[in-house]
C-alpha cells in the first residue's frame, strides 16, 4: 500500500512539474500573439491604387506589329552597329517599341574598358540612351538592383531598375552583361 501511494505521489509531482514548465510557455506565447496581432488589425486600410493592365490577354506583345521603333531609335541602332562593326540582333517590346534584347552573334556591343562593370554599363546606356528612348535623367535614375559575377564565363550580370520617384517601375529593368575584358555582351 505504501509503495502504491508513493508511486501516485511521484506521478503527481512529475505532472505538476511538467505543467509548471509548459503553462508559462503556452500562456506567454498566446498573449504575445494577441499583443502583436492587435496593432495590425487597428491600422487603417489605405486606398489601393487603380491599375490598368495594358499587356493584353497574352502578355506583352512581341515584335513591332503594335508599335514601331522611332526614326531616332533606328538611327541610334545603325550608329551602334557602325561603331562595333558587327550586325545587331534586336528583339522589341511590342508595347513600347523599345529593345527587349540587343546582341550580336559576331561581336560585342562595346570596346574593352578597364572601368568597373557597373560604370561600363551606365556609360553604354548613357551613350546609347536614344535606342531605349531614355532621357539622361532616366539613365541617371537607374538603380543597380542586382550584380552577379559568373566565374566560369568571366561575366558580370547587372540588373538596373527604373524608378518613378522612389517606386520601382513594374518590369522596368535593364540587364547588361559585361565580360572580364570590360565589353558589353548584350543588353536586355
Amino acid at each position: 500500500m505504501y509503495q502504491q501511494a508513493h508511486k501516485i505521489s511521484r506521478v503527481l509531482w512529475i505532472a505538476l512539474l511538467a505543467l509548471a514548465v509548459i503553462a508559462p510557455v503556452v500562456f506567454v506565447s498566446s498573449a504575445a500573439a494577441k499583443r502583436t496581432a492587435a496593432p495590425l488589425a487597428e491600422e487603417p486600410q489605405g486606398q489601393l491604387p487603380t491599375t490598368f493592365d495594358v499587356r493584353g490577354p497574352d502578355g506583352v506583345p512581341r515584335g513591332t506589329l503594335l508599335r514601331a521603333p522611332t526614326a531616332a531609335q533606328l538611327k541610334a541602332l545603325n550608329s551602334l552597329q557602325g561603331v562595333i562593326g558587327a550586325s545587331l540582333r534586336v528583339r522589341y517590346n511590342g508595347l513600347t517599341a523599345t529593345p527587349s534584347h540587343i546582341y550580336s552573334l559576331t561581336g560585342y556591343l562595346s570596346a574593352p574598358a578597364s572601368d568597373p562593370p557597373d560604370v561600363i554599363a551606365r556609360n553604354f546606356l548613357s551613350r546609347w540612351k536614344g535606342i531605349f528612348r531614355f532621357s539622361q535623367d532616366d539613365v541617371d535614375g537607374l538603380r543597380l538592383k542586382s550584380r552577379a559575377f559568373v566565374p566560369d564565363l568571366g561575366a558580370t550580370i547587372l540588373v538596373f531598375e527604373q524608378q518613378a520617384g522612389e517606386l520601382p517601375v513594374y518590369h522596368g529593368e535593364v540587364m547588361v552583361n559585361v565580360n572580364r575584358a570590360g565589353q558589353i555582351i548584350d543588353v536586355g
